[in-house]
């Protein structure tokens, strides 16, 4: 049984003591591990592996390859490029807003497109560099082609339409135009009119106009000079080297 003695009053070194002793954080508390603790280190595991902090940790963290397990829903991989990756329940993939294979048209200096390389024929790229595009284009090999998209334009798949079964993705088509039409009336040579005067032609065919010198229908007793046609496309429209729209020039990329 405890006695008066032993609750006995503080002395005053003691009570200032306590005070400079409450003024040092160091001595408000003992340090100990938590794996003495029972229980608490597999708990604070458990819950780090799937807590909210947990997730936003991984978000703020960069991979150089793709996990395989989950880390959380949105993760970012910087090898061999910047790439975005979302956690569909089973594996990771990219994510639909970062998505490789989609062509894209930009009229900006080349050197500041980050996000996207050039479609053009001249240029073989390794399939290490770009694992997302060669996977969904199909690629096998260790290097891959892209089709030529330097001066063309995109055209839709026919997809089944029946206006041009030809056109399936990849096909690389080549100019051609509609067909040209003209006419040209032959008056009867007893009548004294040669074939090609202006009155006569229409269309994509224009007339010469008398040729003096040329052959004629003198030799069919019928005096006068012969006249002549001559096809000429640009009567019906513009004409240049090669079949074109109206256009606005930009170089063609496809995301990776």
């Amino acid at each position: 049984m405890a006695t008066l003695e032993q609750f006995a009053p503080p002395t005053k070194a003691e009570i200032w003591q306590g005070i400079a002793d409450a003024k040092v954080r160091a001595n408000h508390t003992g340090v100990q591990a938590i794996s003495t603790i029972s229980g608490l280190q597999g708990a604070l595991d458990d819950k780090a592996s799937t807590s909210s902090v947990a997730q936003a940790i991984s978000m703020a963290e960069s991979f150089t390859a793709v996990p395989t397990t989950f880390r959380s829903w949105v993760i970012f991989v910087t090898q061999p490029h910047l790439r975005t990756f979302v956690w569909n329940g089973t594996k990771y993939v990219r994510a639909p807003w970062h998505r490789p294979g989609v062509l894209f048209f930009s009229h900006a200096p080349a050197a500041n497109v980050t996000h996207g390389i050039q479609v053009r024929a001249d240029v073989t790229y390794n399939t290490a560099d770009h694992p997302d595009l060669a996977e969904i284009l199909g690629v096998s090999g260790s290097t891959f082609i892209l089709p030529e998209g330097r001066a063309r334009v995109l055209r839709a798949a026919d997809n089944g339409r029946g206006i041009d079964a030809a056109l399936v993705n990849g096909y690389l088509q080549e100019d051609a135009g509609r067909n040209l039409s003209g006419y040209y009336y032959m008056s009867d040579i007893s009548g004294g009119n040669a074939w090609g005067t202006t009155g006569n032609v229409g269309g994509a065919f224009k007339s010469l106009g008398s040729a003096p010198g040329r052959p004629s229908f003198q030799g069919y007793g019928i005096a006068g000079d012969a006249f002549g046609l001559v096809l000429d496309a640009s009567l019906q429209w513009p004409t240049a080297n090669e079949f074109r729209v109206k256009s606005l020039t930009a170089t063609l990329y496809i995301t990776r």
